[in-house]
């Protein structure tokens, strides 16, 4: 009798789950496209929407009802013309359906080789238009999902203020999660040091080109899933900057490090190849007289020999670094 008891038990609890789960799902009913010109043969238009309703369905917070029987509640000839719906159909709509969007999309020509979409979200609970977009395509397969999806990716985007954790981000989202343009500002004790950042967001991480404000500096850059990876500028509080590649949040790959204007040396700025942070191998150091050093950076420091030239490019000493330290010095005779 426990047994079965601690069954019913777990089920009831599932079907809460689900159904709290299901609550915050957003609901798109797709209407049939809009083909004012008749143009379009039914194949199309039904590709059209098996793509429209695959690409609800992939997006995070929404689902698709892919057939909807507007002749009930409207002028079918009338809509099909036009694509108009007024307040009450869209009321109705909502009612007959539990949608919470609905979805109009009008195809036409463009040119001989391509073809122009033009969808609108409209509110049901408002009953007003909330987004329109549009998209060029042609009419091959892969092109026209691509199409698709690149149409419906902005139309559910939405821009909203989201409590993250201690974060405030306030931007464009996709099913409460920051999607597209957007600015996050961080808690005061974030463990990574970082104060905001505005750009592009995928999935709930930068991604893509933004600006990263940080308590050392700021990072101007590409992004991926989250990391600075890609070209960027990082601008230290000192004056110094780094302009080059980074992998995963550290300077990877060829860069030039610019030195303070107020460098004690009067170094002007580094030319070489970092990793994993360090800079390592072949370097070129160059001072604001204009004459520079050409040698080798062992874990980040100079090492070994390296040869020195005017601004003209004149060979006119060799130095010997150890651990960064240069240990001796050796003039070349002018001609």
């Amino acid at each position: 009798m426990s047994r079965i008891f601690f069954l019913w038990c777990m089920l009831l609890l599932g079907s809460i789950s689900v159904c709290g789960q299901q609550r915050n799902v957003r609901r798109v009913a797709l209407l049939d496209i809009v083909d004012n010109e008749k143009l379009f043969s039914d194949g199309v238009k039904l590709l059209i929407r098996s793509r429209l309703s695959s690409a609800i369905a992939n997006t995070p917070g929404y689902e698709s009802y892919d057939r909807v029987d507007i002749a009930s509640i409207m002028d079918e000839q009338q809509f099909q013309r036009t694509g108009l719906v007024d307040d009450s159909q869209i009321k109705r709509l909502g009612e007959m359906t539990g949608a919470d969007y609905i979805l109009v999309t009008e195809a036409a020509e463009f040119d001989d080789s391509h073809i122009v979409m033009i969808a609108k979200i409209l509110n049901v609970e408002s009953a007003r238009l909330e987004r329109i977009s549009d998209v060029t395509t042609t009419t091959d397969i892969d092109m026209l999902g691509k199409s698709c999806r690149e149409l419906i990716g902005k139309l559910l985007t939405v821009r909203q203020e989201l409590k993250i954790g201690e974060n405030l981000y306030v931007g464009e989202s996709k099913g409460g999660i920051p999607d597209g343009e957007g600015l996050m500002r961080f808690s005061e004790d974030d463990p990574e040091g970082r104060k905001s950042y505005k750009g592009s967001w995928l999935n709930g991480k930068c991604h893509g080109k933004g600006t990263m404000a940080y308590t050392g500096g700021v990072y101007i850059g590409n992004f991926n899933a989250g990391t600075r990876s890609g070209f960027g500028i990082f601008s230290y509080l000192d004056g110094s900057r780094y302009e080059g590649n980074w992998v995963n949040d550290k300077m990877d790959g060829n860069g030039r490090f610019y030195y303070a204007k107020d460098d004690l040396d009067s170094r002007h700025f580094l030319n070489g190849y970092w990793k994993n942070g360090i800079i390592t191998g072949e370097g070129r150091l160059f001072y604001k007289n204009g004459n520079y050093k050409v040698g080798v950076f062992v874990n980040g420091r100079m090492d070994g020999e390296w040869k020195c030239y005017d601004l003209y490019g004149t060979h006119i000493a060799n130095q010997i670094f150890k651990n960064g330290i240069p240990v001796k010095t050796k003039r070349l005779n002018k001609k």
